[in-house]
């Protein structure tokens, strides 16, 4: 089964005017911003990936301008393309070397921003060499960095990448869960390389569970986008794929879509993905009785690997190579080879790296349940104390209002008292003057009854 990861960190590849940008960076009266830039578009979209060879030549000059000028991140972004240069010619062991100088001078410039595709290319050698442990802490480091930025396209490389991982360690359901997320965060940026990437994962993972119609669906969908882009890179996977779901009874089929999977490769200097295309038509070339040529396929495969430094192409180039040397009879040299290929299964399959892929998965995953839980606990903490602040808000003119009432009730008893006292004032005032009123009308009786009797006497 071929997956492929996908070894881009800063996503863009597009037609370039070689010339145009040599006349930038020969122009020494250009400012020095422009000329790196120039020449770390010639380097990346010129020729990375078509002749990464070449690439690593404009990017060592890149980088060597850059340190005279003290450019610490250009001199960063010349050793990714360096590094990359590296793993897509197989040399896994250099490539992590470069990326890791990168990484330290992202991280000494306190660009903790730029450092998650890095961490994915990193991981991405890290598999090729057998290293599981290393290579899914990478990706999930990755990961979570490119979540904190918001890097979708980012997420999508990863998420992708992690898919493999899985995918390789026979964790199917899982490897397509990734695939899926992948796919639809290519969809959301439009990315059609990835799309197609993911097309190919998701159809892998399908012939994996052994489900070879929806294999060949995401297969063939994933064929009309190379041809329909030109993305030759992917071609080579997906004929590697289809030639994967052709049926043995179908030999020559098979034999035609690993011959252009070569074809391409070798041309790319793509030698991972020639390997595995040798490794194939060897072992086909094997069944039909052709053991010369299945040997002569068998060796190419065997040393590209071994050159290469790529565990995974040593362990399957290694067995085919044992089994054709068997055949023809040259026992001595399979039994060294076939030691080889044991080491190299035993490596990839150990119990450490299957365990350290799956804690790493949980650890991930727990801390990503334990965020969500703790942002969830603080809102609801928040909506707490916006409940309780509301509270002592309702209590305080709660009081204020039994304040208001009381005092108003207080006035108003004041007041009666007031009332109360006058009307006591003002009805012994009016006994008084009733008193004398009554005095005075018995003294003006009195007077009447005297004056009669002075009237009578005269």
């Amino acid at each position: 089964c071929f997956l492929t990861f996908i070894t881009l960190s800063d996503y863009g590849k597009s037609q370039v005017d070689i010339d145009s940008l040599r006349n930038v960076w020969n122009d020494e009266s250009n400012p020095d911003e422009d000329r790196l830039k120039a020449m770390h578009i010639i380097a990346w979209n010129g020729y990375l990936f078509t002749q990464p060879d070449s690439a690593f030549f404009y990017a060592k000059q890149e980088y060597d301008f850059a340190k005279s000028k003290d450019l610490k991140i250009k001199m960063s972004d010349a050793l990714n393309t360096m590094a990359i240069s590296y793993a897509i010619r197989g040399n896994h062991p250099k490539a992590i070397e470069y990326y890791e100088e990168c990484m330290e001078i992202r991280k000494e410039a306190d660009r903790k921003d730029l450092l998650g595709g890095v961490l994915t290319n990193l991981g991405l050698s890290h598999r090729e060499l057998g290293n599981y442990a290393k290579a899914i802490e990478c990706q999930i480091s990755s990961l979570k960095l490119q979540e904190e930025f918001k890097d979708t396209l980012g997420m999508a490389h990863t998420n992708n990448n992690i898919s493999v991982l899985y995918q390789e360690q026979g964790e199917f359901e899982l490897a397509l869960k990734y695939s899926k997320q992948s796919l639809v965060q290519y969809k959301l940026m439009d990315y059609m390389e990835g799309i197609n990437t993911a097309y190919v994962t998701i159809g892998q993972n399908y012939k994996s569970i052994g489900d070879d119609e929806n294999a060949l669906k995401y297969l063939n969908l994933a064929l009309n986008y190379c041809k329909t882009y030109d993305f030759q890179r992917g071609l080579v996977v997906v004929y590697l794929g289809l030639a994967d779901l052709t049926a043995d009874s179908q030999p020559s089929e098979k034999l035609e879509y690993l011959t252009k999977a070569l074809e391409i490769a070798r041309k790319n200097q793509e030698w991972t993905m020639a390997s595995k295309a040798l490794t194939s038509m060897s072992g086909i070339q094997l069944d039909n009785g052709e053991k010369t040529l299945a040997l002569k396929y068998a060796r190419e495969s065997y040393d590209i690997a071994k050159s290469k430094g790529s565990l995974t192409d040593v362990q399957k180039s290694s067995a085919v190579l044992a089994e054709v040397l068997e055949e023809l009879g040259i026992y001595g040299e399979a039994l060294e080879v076939y030691q080889v290929h044991i080491d190299a299964r035993d490596s990839l399959r150990s119990e450490q790296n299957q365990k350290e892929v799956l804690r790493q998965s949980y650890k991930y995953q727990y801390e990503k349940q334990a965020v969500a839980d703790s942002i969830k606990a603080a809102e609801a903490a928040k909506l707490k104390d916006a409940e309780i602040a509301k509270e002592k808000a309702e209590s305080k003119q709660q009081r204020q209002q039994k304040y208001a009432l009381f005092g108003g009730l207080a006035i108003v008893l004041l007041f009666l008292g007031f009332v109360y006292n006058r009307f006591k004032v003002t009805k012994k005032q009016k006994g008084i003057i009733e008193e004398q009123k009554e005095e005075v009308d018995q003294a003006y009786v009195s007077l009447n009854v005297e004056k009669e009797k002075s009237e009578e006497l005269l």
